[in-house]
């Protein structure tokens, strides 16, 4: 079963956009436990995203980092 993630992330940027469809290529390589990679990278994009908003910086930059921390 394949783990629909494509709901997970909602950017109106296209540099994200581009970021996160690299990063879900790379994460879905046909690996065990390879859903579970991706919530992670996901679940730390977000919780970036959301403390960068709150502390006035850069939300986008910091869902890309949240994305790419594991690489």
């Amino acid at each position: 079963m394949r783990l629909d993630t494509n709901h997970l992330i909602v950017a109106q940027n296209k540099r994200l956009n581009a970021v996160y469809r690299a990063v879900s290529e790379m994460s879905h390589e046909g690996f065990l436990g390879q859903d579970d990679i991706w919530l992670q990278l996901v679940g730390v994009s977000s919780f970036a995203s959301l403390l960068a908003a709150r502390r006035g910086r850069d939300h986008e930059l910091a869902a890309i980092t949240g994305l790419l921390h594991g690489y």
